[in-house]
């Protein structure tokens, strides 16, 4: 299996809320041991093409943080696995959907006014 990890030199961005978003998901001691645990309580074997989605949700947070709402979520999402199949790749990977179960996977919140 593949260890998917965040890359921090995807863009540069500076300023206290990268940082913030950073010490974040350090202070969350997250590990896949923890997403394989939730992931078996609702009913899914993650693979390889689930952990590429969680990376990309980790890492997309890192970067913009949580003020998108779903729809832009998704669209993100859509984007950067288009040569997949986009939207209807990532449903077939996630049946509680893309935005919800994966972000729950990767321990990443939504923002209260999405």
């Amino acid at each position: 299996m593949n260890q998917h990890t965040l890359s921090y030199s995807v863009k540069e961005i500076s300023g206290s809320d990268f940082t913030s978003r950073l010490s974040d998901l350090d202070a969350q001691c997250w590990n896949r041991s923890k997403s394989e645990e939730i992931a078996k309580l609702e009913g899914l074997d993650l693979n390889d093409d689930h952990w590429a989605v969680i990376s990309f949700l980790r890492s997309h947070y890192l970067w913009n943080g949580v003020q998108m709402n779903e729809s832009e979520i998704l669209e993100a999402l859509n984007q950067h696995f288009l040569k997949l199949g986009g939207k209807d790749y990532l449903n077939k990977l996630f049946h509680e959907g893309v935005v919800n179960q994966g972000r729950r996977l990767a321990n990443i919140h939504l923002s209260k006014n999405s």
